[in-house]
């Protein structure tokens, strides 16, 4: 979801937090043994992983489950019929890094800044990340990254505790882009090893 006042995202994440607090204490309850007595101990709420795929670029309908027929996409098919696929959802900015940089701050580009790939960086200081509010909250952080638009130079990846944007002996696109990119089996090989090490850890 997108701030568009400029809200932080920490004060976002609090109510969020707060309201999901809210739910489970009203639906377990808070009972007491006698009056005055001690409190029974609330049951151990285990935190979700919190698992971001972005594909760069895709196309709604070159999805099956947007309707192309001819589309071999069962994965992300079978994803949405068990989850919550929205009909109506819109970028900010049809741009890669502020694109990106509104998904993990929920600010508009007006508020970020980040308005291109090239030329702009995301701020060092002075803009609340997901993956600041994560880390806050006991979860481990790793990105793993297939296109230079996306690398740390960009500052898009700080505060992450595991970052892989490692794009040597990666293909450059020949249309004048210049923009290095790996297969997507690369990048997923290494996240799947990371994630082979946070076992017990909810992971972002």
């Amino acid at each position: 979801p997108i701030c568009r006042h400029g809200h932080s995202l920490r004060r976002m994440m609090v109510l969020v937090f707060a309201a999901l607090a809210a739910t489970v204490l009203s639906s377990i309850g808070c009972k007491q043994d006698t009056p005055g007595g001690p409190v029974a101990p609330l049951p151990t709420v285990t935190k979700p992983d919190i698992i971001l795929i972005s594909v760069d670029t895709l196309r709604a309908d070159h999805l099956g489950c947007y309707g192309h027929e001819r589309a071999k996409t069962p994965v992300m098919d079978a994803l949405a019929r068990e989850g919550v696929r929205f009909e109506r959802c819109f970028t900010p900015y049809p741009l890669t890094l502020p694109a990106h940089t509104s998904m993990l701050s929920g600010t508009s580009p007006i508020y970020h800044r980040v308005r291109d790939n090239t030329y702009h960086r995301v701020p060092e200081t002075g803009l609340a990340m997901l993956q600041d509010e994560a880390k806050a909250n006991g979860y481990s952080t790793g990105a793993f990254v297939s296109a230079g638009t996306m690398a740390s130079s960009t500052g898009i990846l700080r505060g992450f505790d595991k970052i892989d944007d490692d794009l040597s002996g990666t293909t450059t696109l020949d249309d004048g882009l210049l923009v290095q990119e790996r297969r997507a089996d690369a990048t997923l090989a290494s996240a799947r090893q990371w994630l082979d090490t946070q076992q017990g850890k909810p992971v972002f």
